[in-house]
């Protein structure tokens, strides 16, 4: 059977020394953590699978494939404009599997959650594309029902199933905790305030935890393309010290270079990640990937997204009020707490969903 998984290029890494960072950037859809569930796709089924632009030509896709697949992620919400894509979606005559889809809102009260119409659209249409759709989490499954869609199922994200070797790795330079935190691209205003973001990205350079990047822009650029050779007077840089609390551009590339990471390879973070003791931030797929690798990780919830996911999945979470200045004492005292069995023990309970969910989609899993 001939599947195409409508996606970003999943072995992005081997082009990356052809392409201008900003080219990059937009590939991998602005965050790395959409290379988990991409790649999760692609290892999971058991056809001839082969990647599809979202810019699709309806008739071509009909004519070579039997079936899509379309990896979701948090495409319900207020900002998002999917009448393009709906459209496109329209044309095709094949079967079409929606896996994982989700809410991005700032509630998780059902009756409070707004979804604007261009995404209510597609997602309606993609409901009539397949026997059933998935979502990542209960909330959205509630939602979905709630506005007349019944052929849902909840599986949580593919990522959540990809196993990787759980050997331990000899350790790498850094610390042994990683930190990861939440930005896009950097604004003076935003670094400014008091918000959980701005506290881990200053724990980690006060404490010189570990940090990995999966949508930081400045400072991805900084590993992968530009390194020590950072300007100084660059309007994409120059405040950044500050939202570390660090004296000078010269202190960050120090801390940047010797304790900072980002991923364009899966199986490359899993790796780097089995050598560290813990992982704590509000990155959902840098949770996942830990867990999955065998290190304990901590997600702390900062939107519907995220709670969703740790009520599904069993990712294990504290209220960030107990990490106080994230010390070394407050973390590990509450990774103490921390169960791996007990996430393990609700993934296997879940895939059999997972798996039930695409054999009556008519895809082989393998």
């Amino acid at each position: 059977m001939r599947i195409g998984v409508v996606s970003i290029q999943p072995e992005l890494a081997r082009n990356v020394s052809d392409m201008k960072f900003d080219d990059l950037y937009r590939a991998i859809g602005m965050n790395t953590g959409n290379l988990m569930f991409t790649t999760a796709m692609y290892r999971q089924l058991g056809d001839e699978v082969k990647q599809v632009d979202f810019s699709f030509n309806p008739a071509a896709v009909n004519e070579n494939f039997e079936a899509i697949v379309i990896p979701a992620a948090n495409w319900l919400n207020q900002m998002d404009n999917w009448d393009w894509f709906t459209d496109l979606i329209q044309q095709v005559e094949i079967p079409i599997v929606t896996i994982g889809i989700g809410l991005q809102a700032d509630t998780n009260q059902l009756g409070a959650i707004r979804v604007n119409a261009s995404c209510e659209r597609l997602v309606r249409i993609l409901s009539t594309k397949a026997p059933f759709i998935s979502t990542r989490g209960f909330l959205t499954t509630r939602y979905l029902q709630s506005i007349g869609i019944m052929n849902v199922v909840t599986t949580g994200c593919p990522s959540l199933y990809m196993p990787f070797p759980k050997d331990r790795k000899v350790a790498v330079s850094g610390s042994d905790t990683v930190i990861q935190s939440t930005r896009y691209y950097y604004f003076h205003h935003e670094a400014q305030k008091k918000n959980l973001n701005n506290t881990l990205f200053r724990a980690g350079s006060k404490n010189r935890y570990d940090m990995v990047y999966q949508s930081e822009p400045e400072e991805m650029e900084y590993l992968i393309k530009t390194g020590p050779h950072m300007e100084i007077d660059n309007p994409r840089v120059s405040g950044l010290a500050k939202l570390y609390c660090l004296g000078s551009i010269e202190e960050l590339k120090i801390y940047l270079g010797n304790y900072t990471k980002t991923f364009l390879d899966v199986d490359e973070w899993s790796s780097y990640l089995r050598s560290k003791a813990r992982l704590v931030g509000t990155r959902l797929h840098g949770a996942i990937i830990s867990l999955n690798s065998g290190t304990p990780a901590i997600l702390l919830a900062h939107d519907s997204r995220t709670s969703e996911m740790i009520d599904f999945a069993g990712i294990p979470t504290v209220s960030p009020k107990k990490f106080g200045d994230f010390s070394s004492s407050k973390l590990k005292s509450a990774f103490e707490k921390v169960n791996l069995e007990e996430y393990i023990a609700r993934r296997d309970e879940n895939h059999t969903i997972y798996k039930q969910f695409l054999t009556v989609n008519n895809l082989k899993y393998r």
